[in-house]
């Protein structure tokens, strides 16, 4: 599909990333015009559909891992709402895409200085960072720590693939303290899985973390997009980016039904 506008870069991209994971091992997915469907133990994610026959995908999806979540974006199919919920998928957040031009010259100042003495971000290439990077991650997003395993053998292959998805660590006097990864797809960068282990927070990190990271991306991609919540969307405005649509996230309640 062509891409037209600043909304069908963020969904793309979007979409790109999460079937990115069909790369790794003991996946499965949906790959149609009409639906995306991945799962990547622990994840299970919906990430489009311009059809209300949503059967194929929900007829693979991994009964082991996360609750299933459905992301509904602007170019799903309009009544795709009601066709979850018939299904047995309930509301769970709201996203709203952001979008920057990061070539442009009023936002090259932004990623000079991090402003937070003992902070440092490193792109994470070995084992033993990976593990730190996961611990992180966990923690950040208060994943069950019966995971750990899959997320280990998951990004592992994922950073080994190629350069196209990359993981960062922020190391707050030389302690892990915050995570995320870079996608790259078309030219644009995603910042992915960003978050801050807990004990960490409020101390100016994840601003810090991000403009080591924008930086990075800088050297690949003109353009950075991302996915907020209501709550993180104001600290992704201070730096630079925008937002042009939003996304309806379902999470999957009763996949075990007979």
């Amino acid at each position: 599909m062509k891409i037209k506008n600043q909304s069908e870069v963020v969904e793309q991209h979007l979409i790109q990333h999460w079937m990115y994971f069909q790369h790794t091992k003991k996946s499965v997915k949906v790959d149609t015009s009409e639906i995306k469907w991945i799962s990547a133990s622990p994840y299970n994610r919906g990430i489009y559909a311009g059809t209300r026959h949503i059967e194929p995908a929900l007829g693979i999806c991994s009964p082991q891992g996360e609750e299933p979540l459905w992301i509904v974006g602007p170019s799903s199919y309009d009544n795709l709402g009601p066709v979850l919920h018939k299904n047995g998928f309930v509301p769970y957040e709201k996203w709203i895409g952001m979008i920057q031009h990061i070539q442009e010259k009023e936002y090259i100042h932004t990623y000079i200085h991090t402003g937070v003495e003992g902070f440092q971000c490193k792109r994470v290439r070995t084992e033993a960072e990976l593990k730190e990077w996961i611990t992180v991650y966990i923690d950040g997003y208060q994943k069950p720590k019966e995971y750990q395993a899959d997320f280990l053998e998951r990004f592992r292959e994922l950073m080994q693939h190629t350069d196209q998805y990359q993981l960062y660590l922020g190391l707050y006097h030389n302690r892990p303290a915050v995570a995320g990864s870079l996608f790259f797809y078309d030219g644009t960068a995603g910042l992915y899985c960003i978050t801050t282990a807990r004990h960490m927070r409020r101390k100016g990190l994840a601003t810090a973390y991000l403009k080591e990271v924008l930086t990075e991306a800088k050297k690949q991609a003109d353009t950075c997009i991302l996915h907020a919540t209501n709550a993180g969307k104001p600290a992704y405005e201070k730096l630079g980016f925008t937002a042009v649509n939003e996304f309806d996230v379902y999470r999957w309640r009763n996949r075990d039904r007979t």
